[in-house]
């Protein structure tokens, strides 16, 4: 919860990451997506189904549509309060580089019998590599 932010400023070898649609509802995502010809997947994810996640969305929404602005105030007050407290409180995780890319991360991998550090991109690159192989 530390490191959500609508601004990640470059550090560790980790370039600068902005996320400029934090402040918008996933209505009005939805909304700019459709006008600007963006695809995408309407459907629910099916593994959705019975997750916890769902009944927080759910609660969310009614808090919204009882009192619009309750997600927007509620992400703002984390950034203004929280947001200090869970970093300062997150233990620092180290990063390596990867071994195929030289990325940092803190992902590991069994590599030949041995754990290295693997990045997410590289370790689904080798999966996917691994099965069109087959």
């Amino acid at each position: 919860l530390g490191r959500f932010y609508p601004v990640l400023e470059e550090e560790d070898g980790l370039a600068r990451k902005v996320k400029p649609l934090t402040f918008c509802s996933e209505y009005e995502t939805l909304a700019y997506a459709h006008f600007v010809g963006i695809e995408y997947y309407p459907k629910k994810c099916r593994f959705a189904h019975g997750a916890t996640s769902q009944v927080y969305k759910h609660i969310l929404n009614e808090l919204e549509m009882e009192m619009p602005g309750t997600k927007l105030w509620f992400v703002e007050g984390f950034f203004r309060t929280a947001r200090e407290k869970f970093r300062a409180e997150e233990p620092a995780t180290p990063r390596e580089k990867c071994v195929f890319c030289g990325y940092p991360t803190t992902r590991r991998e069994i590599i030949d019998g041995e754990e290295k550090p693997v990045c997410s991109f590289c370790a689904l690159k080798r999966r996917l590599q691994k099965h069109a192989g087959k």
